[in-house]
């Protein structure tokens, strides 16, 4: 994973030359554009005049490479760039517009007078949307499939920023995205088992490790955009092959699978991969993959690791507690960054502002006055039913209002809701009501995923590069 100390400084003296590197990364070019810039890219142009760069560019026309310079090595460089870059304004925190995640704009009033790249999500699609990740999509072909690891970060940074709304277009220009995804945690896992017995170095096993957690970074990314929008894991769950006359899943939930079969090996002859590393490794994995397991298809027989097994089993149980249940329905709400109205598919990131609670219960947010007029009068699931109730909740357990609830929270509420019946009773009517919503979410995917499973089909083939 990239980290370089001279990326925030890039993002605060270079916002020009980033902005030129994100419109060359994402726009489509033609067959004569890429033949053009295969030639140019090819012929050297540097000055050889003396100067301040006269060392550098000595070292550069003297570094050996194992083949000519072409245009793939360029726009592999620029991802692993650009990710570096990106990465860095998420984990600083310092992106200067509303995003999809919550929390990645805790400096923005330290850097009011000198925002720093990028200050806008228009900054990351230049060209428009479809256009845009349709420039992405060309790139990451361009990474070979046991190096997708840059490619993958830019992704999973772009989806915390920019939202859900890459999705679609990403899987319609790159259709194969999530076998790519497969596909480097297999390399990986074979690259392993290659060098099992060898004396391994320890920057190798770093770069395993930022592997790892480079998959793990978009699982997390997936599951936090899919807690409203269920469809979008699908996607990348129900990815199947022929295999001896039946159809093996390889999407996100095969890859966590995988991984934990071959995680001990990386711990066989190595420094980095310590007891505690892998341990937080195998349940995090397992978490995911657990979290997976309900949206494999149907027709899905694969018998999956019994990590996988046992947390998802650990998870239905205590849904299956009221208690429980109805403080996870609480959790999901207070973390909504987008509109509660059923029918509405407006996001923080779509109208570039936050939503405003309820005024009455001060839990659901909505985008406007209309779509919470319709949320009151909902014909399934009306709010109108559960906004007394669900104030009552908040207030006689004193749940902090417009902010996301915490894990230290859970326990008190549920000890409280335990030790008075009246509460319970209460506690256990808004669940209904809560339940009926999620049901509702998850209830539709099947059909949107076939919806989009045919759209994708109707699509004209990528040319092939």
């Amino acid at each position: 994973m990239p980290d370089n100390d001279d990326y925030q400084y890039i993002r605060k003296t270079y916002p020009e030359y980033l902005s030129a590197c994100v419109a060359f990364l994402s726009y489509p070019h033609s067959a004569q554009e890429e033949e053009e810039l295969e030639a140019s890219l090819r012929t050297c142009t540097c000055s050889r005049t003396r100067g301040t760069s006269q060392g550098l560019l000595h070292r550069l026309h003297t570094f050996e490479v194992a083949h000519q310079f072409a245009l793939e090595d360029f726009v592999q460089s620029l991802i692993r760039h650009l990710a570096g870059i990106i990465e860095n304004a998420v984990r600083t925190k310092t992106l200067g517009s509303t995003t999809a995640l919550s929390g990645l704009k805790r400096h923005r009033k330290k850097y009011a007078g000198n925002a720093l790249w990028p200050v806008d999500t228009s900054q990351l699609i230049p060209h428009g949307l479809e256009q845009s990740i349709k420039g992405y999509a060309e790139a990451f072909r361009r990474c070979p499939l046991d190096r997708f690891h840059d490619g993958l970060l830019l992704v999973t940074q772009l989806l915390g920023i920019c939202g859900r709304v890459i999705i679609p277009p990403l899987l319609q220009a790159l259709p194969e995205f999530p076998l790519r995804i497969s596909g480097l945690a297999n390399a990986l896992c074979r690259e392993r088992v290659a060098t099992r017995g060898a004396l391994i170095d320890f920057d190798v096993e770093l770069s395993w490790a930022c592997t790892l957690v480079i998959i793990m970074d978009f699982c997390r990314t997936l599951m936090a955009l899919g807690q409203w929008n269920p469809t979008d894991i699908a996607l990348f769950v129900r990815v199947s092959a022929p295999y001896q006359g039946t159809k093996m899943s390889i999407g996100l939930l095969w890859a966590c699978h995988n991984i934990l079969n071959h995680l001990p090996l990386f711990q066989e002859g190595t420094t980095y991969f310590t007891d505690y590393y892998f341990n937080e490794l195998v349940m995090t994995f397992a978490r995911y993959g657990a979290a997976f397991y309900p949206h494999r298809l149907p027709e899905d027989t694969t018998a999956y690791h019994d990590a996988i097994l046992v947390v998802h089993k650990d998870v239905t149980e205590k849904f299956e507690d009221p208690l429980t249940a109805v403080w996870e329905g609480l959790v999901w709400m207070s973390m909504i960054r987008r509109c509660c109205a059923p029918e509405c598919p407006e996001t923080f990131v779509t109208a570039q502002r936050t939503f405003a609670r309820c005024a009455g219960c001060g839990i659901p947010r909505y985008c406007s006055r209309e779509c919470q007029k319709l949320a009151w009068k909902h014909g399934t699931f009306p709010h109108k039913d559960v906004c007394a109730k669900l104030r009552m909740l908040r207030d006689r357990k004193n749940l902090p209002k417009d902010q996301a609830l915490t894990k230290n929270l859970r326990m008190p509420f549920i000890n409280a809701c335990k030790a008075d019946v009246e509460l319970t009773a209460l506690a256990q009517e808004c669940w209904g009501h809560l339940q009926d919503m999620m049901k509702a979410r998850v209830q539709s995917v099947p059909e949107a995923f076939k919806a989009f499973e045919t759209k994708l089909a109707s699509r004209a083939e990528p040319a092939q590069k």
